[in-house]
């Protein structure tokens, strides 16, 4: 390995899912974090495993020990199946947890690490939070954890999931909430390993947004979010012109966007803050 901080990211939709996502102009979900990552610490260095896709092998023990982090992102499936592509992500968590790797979960990362330590997970009550998830706020406990350093006390983010975290692992606590999801944000330590995760996507930018919209057009329909196809792709072209052009306040003001979402540094603030103070410090502890 290099003296770079070395990530294992797991990359945790199936080939088909990555494929599709392509076709619409977006990258597979592993990707949109390892740019982020990448973003957020040049000289880091990114090797993938494939979680959902049965013909891959997973690193376990001393392989994951090896690392200095492990980052899991966002994914179609639903972590309370019973298939073996879900199973056996659940069971890498363990892994890692094991392994004594610092873990950072975005949405499926911190569904299935939820359940890894013990807690659970079910869909929502109030169905899908898609698109923005508006006004999280941070809890008493997370204005005060380093996860959120430097971080507004309420923003907007990305985010698009169906399920939710509902009990905490024991000694968890939750760092953001609001109003669609209780659990936005929660840290816990397993097998003395430290998890810091999110239920939203800070990894996801503007233009990945509006690809996601227009790939789930029907989808976005049928749940009342858009009248009709038409109104997707209008929505997903407003999206993406602002993307290119952020100094397009009227479009801003039209879609509700500020700089919590439209800015990469603070849209990715707790990636970030990951990197520095969980992943450089198991580097420096481990040379």
């Amino acid at each position: 390995m290099s003296n770079n901080p070395h990530i294992l990211l797991l990359e945790a939709n199936p080939a088909v899912n990555c494929d599709r996502a392509v076709s619409f102009g977006a990258v597979a979900a592993g990707e949109r974090y390892a740019i982020s990552l990448r973003s957020a610490c040049p000289e880091i260095q990114i090797t993938k495993a494939y979680g959902a896709d049965l013909d891959k092998v997973l690193p376990s023990g001393v392989e994951l020990a090896a690392y200095d982090g492990v980052v899991i992102g966002g994914s179609g499936l639903h972590a309370y199946h019973s298939d073996e592509n879900v199973t056996r992500q659940i069971e890498f968590a363990r892994s890692a947890f094991e392994a004594g790797v610092p873990i950072l979960g975005s949405c499926w990362g911190l569904q299935i690490s939820v359940l890894a330590a013990g807690g659970v997970v079910r869909p929502s009550p109030f169905g899908r939070e898609v698109g923005i998830g508006r006004k999280i706020t941070l809890t008493p406990e997370g204005s005060g954890h380093p996860l959120f350093a430097g971080k507004s006390s309420v923003f907007d983010s990305p985010c698009i999931h169906l399920d939710e975290v509902t009990h905490v692992p024991s000694g968890g606590t939750v760092l953001a909430t609001n109003r669609h999801t209780r659990i936005q944000a929660l840290s816990f330590q397993h097998c003395g390993t430290d998890f810091w995760g999110v239920q939203y996507h800070p990894e996801f930018n503007l233009f990945h947004l509006s690809r996601l919209n227009t790939m789930y057009g029907e989808m976005m329909v049928e749940g009342g979010y858009h009248q009709d196809l038409d109104a997707v792709t209008r929505h997903s072209g407003e999206m993406e012109t602002l993307a290119a052009d952020h100094t397009r306040s009227d479009l801003a003001w039209k879609l509700g966007l500020d700089q919590d979402v439209l800015s990469d540094e603070i849209r990715t603030l707790e990636i970030r803050n990951w990197i520095e103070l969980k992943v450089m410090a198991r580097k420096a502890a481990r040379a």
